[in-house]
């Protein structure tokens, strides 16, 4: 039986294709199973690619941000309109937040912002 999973939900609402005002930073949510993937590109360049699924009433992502090893983060949803994935034994996050046909995607690594990404669907 599967059960209602706030944060999963959340980001499957969310799945389609997004991209920056510019063009160079696009993203790509999908369902995969019961679960998302993600795919963030920023002027070719991978920044995060992904797979979200359930972890008890949470979720869990196992990503790849660029490095060489494989970063595991749960999450849950904090608010209506904001998805919070935390390094589980890494210091990044992840924070998915939608605001009026706008999705922001906030990178922060050791409690300092290193990208947001504003994007609009395509």
């Amino acid at each position: 039986m599967i059960s209602i999973i706030p944060a999963l939900d959340f980001l499957r609402a969310l799945c389609g294709r997004y991209e920056d005002s510019s063009g160079e930073t696009t993203m790509r949510i999908w369902s995969c199973g019961y679960g998302v993937a993600l795919d963030l590109v920023s002027k070719d360049k991978s920044v995060l690619c992904g797979v979200v699924g359930a972890f008890s009433q949470d979720v869990e992502c196992f990503a790849h941000i660029g490095l060489p090893n494989v970063i595991r983060t749960l999450g849950r949803k904090i608010s209506d309109s904001e998805v919070r994935l935390v390094g589980d034994d890494f210091a990044i996050e992840f924070h998915f937040s939608q605001e009026i046909g706008i999705l922001k995607v906030e990178i922060l690594f050791n409690g300092q912002t290193k990208g947001v990404y504003e994007l609009l669907p395509c």
